[in-house]
């Protein structure tokens, strides 16, 4: 199911919230909402939606059978997320036996020139970052260790990997290698960047590991120990430097922040053994109580930064516009004065209570979107 989330940016210079709110109030309007449930094949229940049902599709339910997964029923959360204005471009459920690369390659057509998409390795594909270049938009995506490069055309040539490159590189160096080519199937490619990590930062892994190997999360067999990070895109050395591109990577780190907040605050992931029907209407429920508390958690956010260069806690901020949620509903009937008033007063709450922890010499995402070019 695809939620179309698309709202207005708000000004440095003044907190206008009217454009913001007019928007915000007509895509999570109960008729827009129960427009989309019959689009995506919701049938109506036989009972009346009271006028203040705020998450309209729990009146529906879905046809379909349960979600499939490899041992037992799973179901996955696809999401594709716009960084710099904060907007869901896509917010998909999928069977959890589903391969992340069979969705991402259904969002191949939705790529815009100039768009620069960044993606885990689970969703690594050579054909699908081919077709984002070929339709005009830009990648940078992580390769595994052992993967095979070749500098020239010769079939002769003894294939490299990363872990060769740790002889010429010292400890937090990058190295950059154009026009190679990639995997047995050879596809070239416009750069190769090669990271080594710093000794703090192979001390700190290392200390991670250990700690997940106490917690019997992974094995030996399991355990990673590859000091060198290699990395492939097709943006241009003018537009991003080799030495930004790790930097830059680390931006989708972002997305698994989404979700921790997601599980810890909303308890997304905590679901008992009931029917499909029901697990329908508590999911799309949840889900959009989510969507509306990070839209209005997003937009704080980047005001603050934009006004007084504060960055807030995405924890400490949807924690508090969460809490508020039964009343923004309640607001957004009033006049725009009220509900103003409301929001000037939700923005001074976070703005006193809902500061973030920075780290010493460490960028903040916002920093690394304005160095982004466009």
């Amino acid at each position: 199911m695809v939620f179309p989330l698309s709202l207005p940016t708000l000004s440095p210079q003044k907190m206008d919230w009217i454009p913001f709110l007019h928007t915000f109030k007509q895509i999570f309007s109960s008729e827009h909402l129960n427009e989309i449930a019959v689009q995506h094949g919701f049938k109506k229940r036989n009972r009346k939606i009271k006028p203040e049902d705020f998450i309209a599709l729990c009146a529906f339910y879905h046809e379909e059978t349960g979600y499939q997964g490899c041992a037992q029923s799973s179901l996955k959360i696809q999401v594709e997320y716009e960084m710099k204005q904060g907007q869901f471009l896509h917010l998909d459920i999928r069977n959890g036996k589903e391969h992340d690369t069979t969705y991402a390659a259904t969002l191949l057509h939705t790529v815009q020139p100039g768009d620069l998409l960044l993606r885990d390795l689970g969703y690594f594909s050579l054909d699908g970052l081919k077709s984002i270049h070929e339709q005009g938009g830009y990648y940078i995506s992580r390769v595994k260790h052992n993967v095979k490069i070749y500098f020239t055309k010769e079939r002769t040539e003894e294939p490299k990997c990363a872990e060769d490159f740790i002889k010429n590189l010292a400890p937090g160096e990058t190295m950059e290698v154009h026009h190679v080519s990639i995997s047995q199937k050879r596809i070239p490619q416009p750069r190769l960047i090669l990271y080594r990590l710093t000794e703090k930062q192979e001390r700190d892994r290392e200390e991670k590991w250990n700690q997940r190997r106490k917690k019997r999360k992974h094995t030996s067999k399991h355990r990673q120990t590859h000091p060198i990070y290699a990395y492939i895109t097709n943006t241009s050395v003018k537009e991003i430097a080799k030495e930004a591109v790790y930097v830059l990577y680390s931006l989708r780190w972002q997305i698994e922040i989404l979700f921790k907040v997601w599980k810890s605050i909303f308890r997304i992931h905590r679901i008992k053994k009931v029917k499909k029907e029901r697990l329908d209407c508590h999911l799309y429920g949840t889900l959009i109580s989510i969507l509306i508390s990070s839209s209005v958690t997003f937009k704080i956010r980047s005001f603050l930064y934009q006004k007084e260069q504060r960055e807030s806690s995405e924890y400490k901020t949807m924690y508090i516009v969460k809490e508020a949620l039964p009343n923004i509903y309640i607001h957004l009937f009033k006049t725009h004065k009220k509900i103003t008033a409301f929001f000037d007063g939700l923005y001074d709450l976070i703005r006193k209570n809902g500061k973030k922890s920075k780290r010493w010499n460490k960028k903040s995402p916002f920093d690394m979107l304005e160095a982004l070019p466009g």
